[in-house]
């Protein structure tokens, strides 16, 4: 999953002049930032420091904080992007946390509520939605 992740943004930040937004579970923002720099396409230091790539590293605290909120935060990025000169937001979420907590409904509620196809203000962002393939055999 990493990889293809890795892979997934490298590409929206140097093929498709996107600004990304990563959002881990897991993982550390090193960690990120080592799988993305391992990929070698983009230069991941500058692409944090110029706002194109913005690495979360707390999904389920992100996602499920009541005094927080996400549509807006990313409608915000989208803005920015757009201002930045990028073609739109490319949101990357590992949702694995809501596996973790079996909230199958609430991952479903909460992809429908970003999603662009859903949300005529997200014109400009597309979604990605990773799972750890083994939480979903269990």
């Amino acid at each position: 999953m990493k990889e293809i992740r890795s892979r997934y943004c490298s590409d929206l930040l140097t093929k498709r002049n996107m600004a990304v937004i990563l959002i881990l579970y897991v993982e550390s923002m090193d960690e990120a930032i080592a799988d993305l720099s391992a990929i070698g396409e983009a230069d991941i230091d500058r692409c944090i420091e110029d706002g194109s790539l913005v690495i979360e590293c707390d999904a389920h605290s992100l996602i499920g904080s009541s005094g927080f909120n996400f549509h807006r935060y990313i409608r915000h990025l989208q803005t920015q992007a757009r201002l930045r000169g990028k073609e739109g937001l490319g949101i990357v979420l590992d949702v694995s946390s809501l596996l973790l907590m079996d909230a199958l409904d609430e991952l479903l509620k909460f992809e429908s509520e970003i999603s662009p196809k859903s949300r005529s203000d997200l014109e400009y962002s597309s979604l990605l939605c990773c799972y750890n393939g083994l939480l979903l055999t269990s």
